[in-house]
């Protein structure tokens, strides 16, 4: 199987596009930031929750770092596909985008949440998955980007020397 230089990027720019024609509907982007109601949750038993924004910030942190551990996962799990086999498919490469979009959404849609609305909750906050997804989705681009860096290095040779 040939190893496609860019197909990291290429699945990006169709997780990016995915996520913006699907903004339209208003159901998906509701959906894709729904995990992070449990995480809101968990948050809310961790911290005091007056006031409110003490839950939020707690939700923040613990999606980043479900985001950081992640990321690194993914680079981690390319180079040991790559030492391994040589190959990364596409099937894998979509795997990664797919939970990387159960992350990213709600990150950003969090994030956005404390610095323009400062935590005020209006009833109409699950609207603002959809006001978020253009934003979000411009990191499956750059994740797409690492992917590809991550799996066009010569493993074997830089093991070799």
């Amino acid at each position: 199987m040939k190893n496609n230089t860019f197909l990291g990027t290429i699945i990006g720019i169709v997780f990016f596009t995915f996520s913006l024609f699907m903004t339209i509907t208003y159901v998906i982007p509701i959906i894709s930031i729904l995990p992070a109601v449990y995480l809101e949750g968990l948050s809310s038993i961790l911290v005091k929750n007056e006031p409110y924004s003490n839950v939020g910030k707690m939700t923040i942190i613990i999606l980043t770092l479900i985001f950081t551990v992640y990321l690194i996962f993914s680079i981690f799990y390319i180079r040991k596909i790559k030492i391994k086999n040589n190959v990364v498919t596409k099937n894998t490469l979509i795997l990664l985008m797919s939970i990387m979009y159960l992350i990213i959404h709600p990150l950003v849609m969090y994030i956005y949440w404390a610095i323009k609305y400062d935590y005020r909750d209006d009833g109409q906050l699950i609207f603002m998955a959809v006001e978020t997804i253009p934003i979000s989705s411009l990191f499956f681009i750059l994740f797409g980007i690492i992917l590809d860096i991550t799996k066009n290095i010569n493993y074997n040779k830089t093991l070799s020397n």
